[in-house]
C-alpha cells in the first residue's frame, strides 16, 4: 500500500508539473505572438510615417519650384521696368549731367587757419613753390567734391621735383579724406599713386594758391574739360558717373 500511494503521488506530481510546463509555454507563446503583431504594427506606422515624409519632401520640392518660378518672374519684369525707367532717366538727364561736367572743369577753395603758401602748378610735373601749415577749408572741387574739411602738411616743389606730405581729414559734405606721405627726402610723383589714382587731387590740374592766414585756391582741369567733351558720347574719362 505504501508503494501504490508514493506512486500516486509521483504520479501527480508529474501532471501538475506538465500542465504548469504548458501553462507557461502557452502564455510566452501568446506573449511572443503579441509582441510579433505590435512590432508588424509599428513598422506599418514607421513604413507609413517615412511614406508620408517623403511625399511632404516632394510637394515642398514642387511648391519651392513654383516660388522659385514666380521670383524669376518677377526679376524679369523689375528688370525690364528697371531699363525702361534708366532709359527715360538717361534721357531726362542728359542736359543735367552735362552742365555738371562742364561745372568740373573749373575748382576753387578758400581756407583759413596758420598756414603759409604760395604754389604755381603746371601739372604735377611742372610745380613751383611751397606751403607749410595747418588750414580749415571750404571747396568746390575736383570729381564733384563740394564742401571742406581740415589739412595740414607741408609741399616743397620745383619742376617736377616734389617733396609733399599731407593729410585731408574731418571732411563734410563729398570731399573725401586722403593722405599723401612722401616717403622719401625728395621724388618725381606718379599719377599711378594715391591720392591721383582714385580722382582725389587732379595730378593734371593748372591752378594757383596763395595765401597767409587766409588763403585762395583756383584751378583749371584738363581732364574734366574732354571728360565734358567725351560725355556727351556717354563715355568718362574720370571717376565719376552721370546722375
Amino acid at each position: 500500500m505504501p508503494r501504490i500511494q508514493k506512486f500516486s503521488l509521483m504520479l501527480l506530481f508529474s501532471l501538475s508539473t506538465t500542465a504548469i510546463v504548458a501553462d507557461d509555454t502557452n502564455s510566452y507563446d501568446a506573449k511572443q505572438t503579441e509582441y510579433s503583431s505590435a512590432s508588424l504594427q509599428q513598422n506599418d506606422k514607421l513604413q507609413t510615417s517615412l511614406q508620408e515624409t517623403d511625399l511632404e519632401i516632394k510637394m515642398r520640392q514642387k511648391i519651392e519650384k513654383e516660388i522659385q518660378e514666380q521670383n524669376e518672374i518677377k526679376e524679369q519684369s523689375v528688370l525690364s521696368e528697371n531699363e525702361e525707367h534708366s532709359i527715360l532717366h538717361v534721357a531726362l538727364m542728359y542736359i543735367p549731367n552735362r552742365f555738371i561736367d562742364l561745372s568740373e572743369i573749373i575748382s576753387m577753395g578758400a581756407g583759413v587757419g596758420p598756414e603759409a603758401s604760395l604754389e604755381l602748378t603746371f601739372t604735377k610735373w611742372g610745380q613751383f613753390g611751397a606751403s607749410y601749415g595747418d588750414r580749415y577749408f571750404i571747396e568746390k572741387g575736383y570729381t564733384r567734391q563740394y564742401g571742406g574739411g581740415y589739412s595740414t602738411g607741408y609741399n616743397a616743389a620745383f619742376a617736377c621735383w616734389c617733396n609733399e606730405e599731407k593729410v585731408v581729414d574731418y571732411c563734410f559734405g563729398t570731399v573725401n579724406p586722403y593722405v599723401n606721405l612722401n616717403l622719401k627726402n625728395s621724388s618725381v610723383p606718379c599719377p599711378c599713386s594715391e591720392p591721383y589714382k582714385s580722382g582725389n587731387v587732379d595730378f593734371w590740374r593748372i591752378g594757383v594758391k596763395a595765401g597767409w592766414l587766409f588763403d585762395f585756391e583756383f584751378a583749371f582741369h584738363p581732364v574734366a574739360m574732354a571728360n565734358f567733351i567725351t560725355g556727351f558720347a556717354f563715355v568718362r574719362l574720370t571717376n565719376t558717373q552721370d546722375l
